[in-house]
């Protein structure tokens, strides 16, 4: 049965199927960005990818169930649906309220699983301890809310019908159940915001380069933002009158938090895409950062002075690679790890960190030179020195 929703009063529903349609497209090329990085550039994809991926399907699928509620009169006063369409839009409200508790757990699970990889040159316990704790927090409020839902009827099949259908716990009960969610989640929002930068404000140096990749998780402040509208609307509103209208308004605020939560998970990763872009664009002179010069080809197997690769790490698309095929340090300025190969739990080895003051790094080196000659002046009858002075030479010691 069809009916045109958009002849309506006041009908809201194109926003609700736009929204979703362009979320979906932006989306779908983050993503696709992300995993073309990890699987042809840095050569490592990891559990992060893995969640990223999960997360993707879900925020998608729950995407697609918005834009089929549009035909089902959400965006629509109540009192202008026909009444075939209300058992039909309450079922479809339930499903998406289910998923809408996996999407954006799933999708904090992956920034949960990306902030592994980053640098342990902080307090390393405490920063551990504190990603376990979000972590924890995050699972414990995915399973719990979506049990609370999925278990609110005594006959579970009566939670798809119209409220009042069945025996089921009050819609107050419930609005406090969704708000308390709410809540957490935008504590937990503000929580992977700070962690992120306070790796590298630990691990940088003050100036240009931290303000650079600090600014890549400052989207994570919009989707803060959007939970924060989300939770104000749901406190506001008296869904129990108007359902199908008021439940777009904040639909509309629901579906940005999820996508935007994902593309805070995807951005970290697109850093090599964006350097070599810039390199191919000409907002650079090189793959190696412009302030960086012959440290960094010296210490990723270019010579300073031949200009000419000596290991062949540097690939015919200009991605830099060691031997196995994984991706080096390659931009000391931008100071971000993209090995991402080595696993996610970090370890006792600076490769394993994903983000990493790379200038210290060199400075210190595996390779220290140290200068010592000696000249010997002879007064030409016996050979005996008269004079003994030191000038440097150059010798090679490992460390």
């Amino acid at each position: 049965m069809d009916f045109d929703f958009s002849k309506t009063t006041g009908w809201e529903g194109y926003k609700q199927r736009d929204l979703n349609a362009c979320l979906i497209a932006f989306s779908t090329v983050i993503v696709g960005l992300r995993i073309y990085v990890r699987v042809f550039m840095t050569k490592g994809l990891g559990l992060d990818d893995v969640m990223t991926g999960i997360a993707y399907v879900c925020l998608v699928a729950l995407s697609a169930l918005e834009i089929r509620a549009v035909g089902l009169g959400s965006g629509a006063h109540m009192d202008e649906v026909p009444g075939y369409f209300i058992p039909l839009f309450f079922s479809a409200l339930t499903t998406q309220q289910l998923m809408y508790f996996w999407c954006v757990g799933l999708t904090r699970i992956a920034i949960i699983c990306f902030l592994f990889r980053l640098s342990k040159d902080i307090p390393a316990k405490l920063y551990i301890s504190c990603v376990y704790a979000i972590g924890a927090v995050i699972v414990v409020q995915t399973i719990a809310c979506f049990l609370y839902r999925l278990l609110e009827c005594k006959n579970i099949a009566d939670l798809w019908k119209v409220p009042g259908s069945g025996q089921c716990i009050s819609k107050d009960s419930e609005a406090i159940m969704m708000w308390t969610h709410a809540a957490i989640g935008i504590a937990v929002d503000i929580a992977l915001l700070v962690l992120p930068i306070w790796v590298v404000h630990s691990q940088m140096m003050s100036g240009a380069k931290m303000i650079r990749v600090i600014l890549i998780f400052c989207i994570g402040i919009f989707a803060c933002i959007t939970g924060i509208v989300r939770m104000a609307l749901m406190v506001e509103t008296n869904f129990a009158v108007d359902t199908t209208f008021k439940i777009a308004v904040v639909g509309f605020w629901t579906d940005l938090e999820g996508h935007v939560g994902l593309w805070c998970a995807c951005f970290p990763a697109l850093q090599p895409l964006v350097r070599l872009a810039s390199y191919k664009f000409g907002f650079r002179s090189n793959m190696d950062s412009s302030g960086a010069g012959k440290r960094a080809n010296y210490a990723y197997g270019k010579s300073s002075a031949t200009g000419q690769s000596r290991t062949g790490r540097t690939t015919h698309n200009g991605y830099f690679r060691n031997g196995s095929g994984v991706d080096q340090r390659s931009d000391i300025n931008d100071a971000v790890e993209t090995d991402s190969r080595r696993g996610i739990v970090t370890t006792t080895t600076d490769a394993d960190v994903e983000m990493q003051n790379m200038g210290s790094s060199v400075e210190a080196g595996t390779i220290r030179k140290k200068t010592e000659v000696k000249i010997e002046v002879s007064d030409g009858n016996d050979g005996s020195s008269l004079e003994e002075e030191k000038r440097p030479h150059h010798r090679w010691n490992a460390m």
